[in-house]
């Protein structure tokens, strides 16, 4: 009963504005990683034309979320660093005071620019690198470089630490045993990093189930998702959905900025898929009744628990 609470609804903090705001910046990428959806489904990227999240939306959302001490996340369905505005929003969002975290491949997070974020105290840097070594990394993710990840991550540590600030520095793994060694790269990154997070592989209810893709599992006896009381996604086109798993389906519960994340949060979308999810009518929601990450969210052991053991591992090794 570790990952679930004792009563089902707003996470602590949540009943008004989400803690988290998860916004998909960048609709191009510059890696072709075989794991990745938008690679084995590349019509996915024209469901939302847009190629970039608009630079004056953005800052109406920072200067929002940042008002509700909310966590803003960066990630999406490509490379945040390719907007070409990205350092400028990012910037502008942080001298907003946003809570703010940067889901990259890390292949353009060069020295200049690590080195401007981490100034500007960022909350967190997560590269995703999925290997433990460069054959394996170029395997898993096609049109990126080994040697450039290292130079650019092994940057960002010797400059946080010597410079003694605050940001995390954390990196995630695709759980693929069939192509990389998990345990072995999770060992080898816990050695440089403040934390290690190891993904599903997951279909989202597409392409074929194979492999070390996560299959279909059934929502009877689960838990409710915790993602419609803590969260929401934002597209670069200004739609909102419940949770960053619903590709196939697409339901908009508001259009922002025509609504603040405040009143989408409070809205009767939103409200009435929350209803549904409590009262275990999952066949009533249509992007949730074939969910196939239900089975891997946590009311416990998410996000922000990751990054409260990567503060914690941080602030040990800088007493060294």
């Amino acid at each position: 009963m570790e990952h679930v609470p004792d009563k089902y609804g707003f996470k602590k903090g949540a009943e008004l504005f989400p803690l988290m705001v998860v916004v998909e910046f960048s609709n191009v990428c510059n890696a072709y990683c075989d794991h990745c959806v938008y690679t084995n489904v590349p019509s996915l990227r024209k469901k939302v034309p847009e190629k970039y999240a608009l630079q004056d939306m953005f800052s109406m959302l920072a200067t929002e979320v940042a008002e509700h001490k909310s966590f803003l996340r960066i990630t999406g369905t490509g490379e945040p660093f390719v907007h070409p505005q990205a350092m400028d929003i990012f910037i502008d969002a942080l001298d907003k005071g946003v809570r703010l975290g940067i889901i990259t491949n890390g292949s353009l997070l060069v020295p200049e620019k690590s080195e401007k974020l981490l100034d500007k105290g960022i909350e967190v840097l997560e590269i995703s690198v999925d290997a433990a070594d460069e054959k394996t990394y170029e395997i898993v993710r096609k049109g990126l470089s080994w040697k450039k990840l290292l130079t650019n991550i092994d940057f960002m540590l010797k400059y946080r630490d010597d410079n003694k600030l605050k940001s995390k520095i954390i990196v995630s793994i695709v759980d693929q045993p069939s192509k990389l060694n998990v345990p072995e790269a999770k060992a080898y990154w816990d050695k440089k990093v403040d934390y290690v997070i190891v993904r599903k592989y997951l279909t989202y209810e597409l392409g074929e189930e194979k492999e070390d893709r996560q299959p279909f599992i059934t929502t009877e006896g689960m838990s409710p998702c915790p993602h419609p009381f803590e969260r929401i996604v934002l597209l670069a086109n200004g739609e909102t959905r419940i949770c960053n798993n619903d590709l196939r389906h697409g339901i908009n519960m508001g259009t922002y900025p025509d609504q603040s994340i405040k009143e989408i949060w409070a809205g009767a979308m939103l409200n009435h898929y929350r209803k549904n999810i409590l009262c275990g009518n999952y066949d009533k929601n249509v992007m949730c009744k074939n969910c196939t990450e239900w089975r891997y969210r946590s009311w416990n052991y998410n996000f922000f628990h990751a990054l409260d053991n990567a503060d914690a591992k941080k602030q040990e090794l800088q007493k060294v």
